[in-house]
């Protein structure tokens, strides 16, 4: 129940950045485990290069969370915290993803920061 209950605040929260971040595709999961499609552009649904969502994953780490990218290319944000997450850590969460893809959006972080770590 908890893990459906948190589950849905995380999804709905990735869900409502939609609005300021174009490069978010579907949002899919169940419970705690969610994934969060990049897409290049929301109508043909084509995915960002890898080093797009590399730069999104980089940049949230340093902001304080930690979450990996999958899939066959690359551009699936992979969130899968534990069961004891709360409802301010989700808030926390999905305000810190906002500020990563907004810093990737301007260019504030580059190539170079994410090359030695492309897909690890």
């Amino acid at each position: 129940e908890r893990a459906h209950r948190i589950g849905a605040l995380l999804s709905n929260g990735l869900r409502e950045l939609r609005a300021q971040h174009p490069m978010i595709g579907e949002v899919r999961g169940r419970g705690l485990a969610v994934g969060v499609d990049l897409v290049a552009d929301p109508v043909s649904r084509e995915p960002v290069p890898v080093t797009t969502t590399a730069k999104v994953v980089y940049r949230a780490y340093k902001l304080g969370a930690v979450f990996f990218y999958v899939g066959l290319r690359g551009n699936v944000l992979e969130f899968t915290p534990p069961l004891t997450l709360t409802e301010a850590e989700v808030e926390e969460g999905v305000a810190i993803v906002d500020q990563a893809m907004t810093d990737v959006t301007r260019g504030l972080v580059s190539d170079a920061d994410v090359a030695p770590y492309i897909m690890w």
